[in-house]
């Protein structure tokens, strides 16, 4: 590194405010903004203060009159006095009018409050493409994917005759539903219009904004470059200590040399120093990454169950744990997106032709086989097919001692990188193989548990006790162990979480004991810190350990994103880390509706209800997708749809707490049921495990906060484990804002949070 050179996470706060802003101190104007807070915009109601850039001051509101969050920018203070500042915030508003693309942030209007002029902007949530950045560089098929979208945004910028000139990745947002959104345009002007000043973001600016010189849309083009470098290398092209010796470098300087990339030759001429020499358009940097988003897709990857060739049902277990592991082993590799077990197996036992499985999963390889097992030898028959030929890439039979399945697992997942062109890591240092006793009953424990029913539920739970007992040393049994009983006191109901929960955290810790890189046993004990014990710290340390592995499922992603992340109020991040997982498992439907719960709760109705109807598409007896859209429905009012998905859902679960709960909730709001303690006495004892749940539920949503604050109180105490999440749903956000909600989440221990 240059000497002159600093960290990128220093750069970016160097570069997080606009080039020579007189009043750069964004934390002194963060305080002085304060003063918005609670006062009205038009039909908005200021609620939040989200930060502070050289061109405004932006703030959450609420449109009370449209029913929506929106952002508001308003001037700061300091310049609401230059007449050239105005301008230009009124230029802005102007600019943005014109344009009308998905991948840009819309405005909504142009209000004046106390003389302050202000824009009503579309709420874009999600991270910034630059806190995104703060992780690391992206693979290069993500990063293709947001310069695309990046580029049909300067594009249709462009048509209208506009140069953006402050593009960065803090003025980029990553929107749920992996939907890059331009935000900030306060620099942006027609391009045919010259002041030969010097704006913008040094280590985004092109060599002629920084000489002064005229700008047109290859000013666009450099600084497009500049972002799609640090996608790919996790560090600032121009990465410099000083303003001056960042300038100096734009001018002067060529980048570090990117690593291998089929992008580095249009990330170079992007940033060639002469505009004559970039890009003309755009349009053509476009067209550059689609066709190497054609010609190199990024290798995707469907394991099918593999069929049992004995036709003896008692073997179908081991074709299903011999792809699960082959699943596991693959999933660890960040250039081959693999999908998870719970979509892979969708098919199982159906007569369906692999190239629609490989259309519905959306991928470009599908693995099949089968095992034959006799006495103590097995054959596995596998090949690879490839979807755009509907020809085998690779096939192989193995024909080996039962004992040694392990080996067989590796040299599949060897000979499927090599064909893919995907570089296998050696497999991470784990405890040795376990006793084959172990292994059969782990594979059985999961073929039983996978079934989801209560008889198959409770036998899973035998076999991996029993795995333990053959094999004391073995990490999967203990991690599966802890999933068991985790399952037992959250989703199923099954057994108090008073009993169920420390069990899962016993066999959880067991696991990462004995094997620290096993993630989804962090994932465990993230949920269990957050549903039980109550503990954030730990909660986030979990969390924040298996997010880091490569080895963490979309299963343990769902389960610590959710569980965890939504219980402290950050909706938008869980929705994020669900999105994730239901990439790798789009055919799980409980994916679906947690991505919708979370959407829901952050005030993106619409897209929470295409979450919650994706799911019924998938599963028309997924309960949970019925209930949601019966919540749904409350909020907006519409009752008779409303009781009609609350009915669909207590004939699915009869006695389902939320589900009975909800259904007579809306009888009562509806004036159908004056007296709803018939419906509600399906909850059974008052004392039951999950029955304060319901009560809750229940009043509030006929708006009796104080009896809703009674219940939640009696079902922290049973330490239900859907309570954290469930108080931070959509439907709870009137209760919240009560007087009876500080004294419920100070027994959570939310206050510090």
């Amino acid at each position: 590194m240059d000497q002159h050179q600093r960290p990128a996470s220093d750069t970016r706060a160097a570069n997080a405010e606009t080039f020579f802003d007189p009043s750069s101190r964004g934390a002194e104007r963060a305080l002085a903004g304060q003063s918005w807070l609670g006062r009205r915009i038009g039909s908005c109601q200021i609620v939040a203060f989200i930060g502070a850039g050289g061109m405004g001051e932006v703030y959450r509101a609420r449109d009370t009159k449209l029913e929506r969050d929106v952002a508001i920018k308003v001037l700061p203070a300091a310049f609401r006095v230059a007449l050239d500042r105005l301008a230009r915030f009124e230029r802005e508003a102007r600019l943005l009018a014109a344009l009308n693309h998905p991948n840009i942030a819309a405005i909504h209007s142009l209000e004046e409050a106390d003389g302050v002029p202000a824009l009503v902007l579309e709420l874009v949530e999600g991270p910034t493409l630059g806190e995104r950045l703060a992780g690391g560089a992206l693979v290069e098929a993500e990063a293709i994917e947001i310069a695309i979208q990046l580029a049909d945004a300067l594009h249709a910028a462009h048509s209208k005759g506009i140069v953006h000139r402050d593009l960065k990745p803090a003025n980029m947002k990553l929107a749920p539903g992996d939907i890059v959104k331009v935000l900030d345009f306060g620099l942006a002007k027609p391009s045919a219009e010259r002041d030969g000043l010097i704006e913008g973001t040094p280590a985004y600016m092109s060599p002629e904004q920084v000489r002064g010189e005229p700008v047109d849309p290859r000013t666009d083009v450099w600084a497009f470059g500049c972002v799609l470098y640090e996608m790919l290398s996790g560090r600032p092209a121009f990465d410099y200590r000083s303003t001056a010796d960042t300038l100096d470098a734009v001018l002067r300087r060529d980048t570090a040399p990117l690593g291998h990339s089929h992008l580095k030759a249009i990330v170079e001429r992007c940033l060639r120093k002469n505009p004559e020499d970039r890009f003309a358009r755009i349009a053509e940097v476009r067209e550059a990454l689609a066709s190497i988003r054609a010609g190199n897709p990024r290798p995707s990857l469907a394991v099918l169950p593999f069929a049992n060739a004995t036709g003896d049902a008692a073997q179908e277990y081991f074709g299903d744990g011999l792809a699960e592991e082959i699943i596991a082993r693959l999933a660890q590799l960040p250039r081959l997106r693999v999908i998870a077990r719970t979509s892979a197996f969708a098919f199982k036992g159906q007569a369906i032709d692999v190239r629609r499985i490989a259309e519905s999963l959306g991928v470009n390889h599908v693995l099949e086989g089968t095992v034959r097992m006799a006495g103590s030898r097995i054959r596995v028959t596998t090949q690879l097919l490839s979807v755009a030929t509907g020809s085998p890439v690779w096939s192989q039979r193995y024909d080996r001692d039962a004992a040694d399945t392990f080996s067989v697992q590796e040299e599949i997942a060897l000979a499927i990188s090599e064909s893919l062109r995907v570089e296998l890591d050696a497999p991470h240092a784990r405890t040795p193989e376990p006793v084959p006793a172990a292994y059969e009953a782990l594979l059985k424990g999961r073929h039983q548990l996978l079934k989801l029913t209560k008889e198959s539920i409770a036998l899973a739970g035998e076999y991996f006790t029993k795995a333990t007992q053959f094999d004391p040393g073995y990490a999967a049994a203990y991690a599966w162990l802890g999933s068991y009983h985790w399952l037992l006191a959250s989703a199923a109901y099954a057994e108090p979480a008073r009993s169920a929960m420390p069990r899962a955290k016993e066999a959880a810790r067991r696991a990462v004991e004995l094997d620290r890189s096993w993630a989804d046993a962090h994932a465990v004990l993230c949920a269990v810190a957050a549903e039980f014990d109550y503990d954030w710290v730990e909660a986030e340390r979990r969390f924040r350990l298996a997010t880091s592995m490569p080895t963490l499922s979309a299963e343990g992603r769902r389960l610590c994103g959710f569980n965890y992340l939504l219980s402290v109020g950050r909706p938008l991040d869980a929705a994020h880390e669900c999105e994730r997982a239901l990439r790798d498992d789009p055919l799980n439907g409980l994916t679906a509706v947690q991505v919708g719960v979370c959407l829901h709760a952050a005030g993106n109705y619409d897209a929470a209800l295409e979450r919650f109807n994706q799911a019924l598409e998938l599963n028309e007896r997924n309960f949970l997708a019925h209930l949601n859209v019966a919540l749904w429905m409350v909020e907006q009012d519409r009752l008779p749809d409303a009781a009609a998905a609350a009915d669909a859902a207590c004939a699915i679960a009869p006695l389902n707490p939320w589900s009975v709960a909800c259904q007579a909730a809306i009888r009562t709001l509806r004036g159908d049921d004056k007296d709803p303690s018939a419906l509600l006495q399906r909850l059974g004892s008052t004392e039951k495990y999950g029955t304060p749940a319901g009560y809750c539920r229940y009043f509030m949503l006929t708006r009796d906060f104080e009896s809703a604050a009674k219940w939640a109180s009696r079902g922290i105490m049973q330490r239900d484990a859907a309570f954290p999440f469930a108080l931070q749903m959509s439907c709870a956000r009137d209760f919240r804002a009560s007087i009876h909600w500080p004294p419920v989440a100070a027994m959570m221990n939310l206050r510090s949070v």
